[in-house]
């Protein structure tokens, strides 16, 4: 990851899943801050956002609620190398498929800047994560995607066969 995160054409990060994981943001962070790329990211709960917050302290990370103002995104993001979304993506995409794919968060952070590379990492398979991942196709459109733990059952592998 550091060393795609270090090439030329990667100025943003999209890790969806940065305080669950814990390591991913971290490595790509250094590459990026030196040439003024950002991370960006989507916690759904509280634990892991305070574990994003204690990761990427040094980041100078600004949290915003899944439904901030995209303006006031923008400007914190231009202020601090990792901005970070709380709350659910898509709150109800169990409650109907068609949920997903009004605009949402992903989106506003896709707006913000091209995610030239992704993070997958989740810690389970849901509803949610298969909409959150279609978002991502559809507005991110990512040059680069990479994937932990698609050979651990309900992770990332229907993912990688996806793609």
């Amino acid at each position: 990851l550091r060393c795609l995160a270090g090439q030329g054409d990667v100025t943003s990060v999209l890790d969806l899943f940065m305080g669950t994981g814990g390591g991913s943001a971290l490595t790509v962070l250094g590459p990026l801050v030196a040439r003024g790329g950002r991370v960006f990211g989507i916690e759904r709960d509280d634990a892991a956002v305070e574990t994003a917050r204690e990761i990427l302290a040094s980041a100078n990370l600004a949290v915003f609620p899944v439904d901030a103002p995209a303006t006031q995104i923008r400007a914190a993001s231009t202020h601090s190398a990792a901005v970070l979304l709380h709350g659910p993506a898509y709150p109800e995409a169990h409650k109907c498929e068609a949920c997903a794919l009004q605009p949402g968060p992903i989106d506003t952070l896709c707006t913000l800047a091209p995610m030239d590379l992704v993070i997958w990492d989740p810690q389970d398979v849901t509803l949610a994560g298969a909409f959150e991942w279609l978002a991502v196709e559809r507005a991110c459109r990512p040059r680069y995607v990479a994937l932990h733990n698609t050979n651990v059952p309900a992770h990332a592998g229907w993912l990688r066969q996806h793609l």
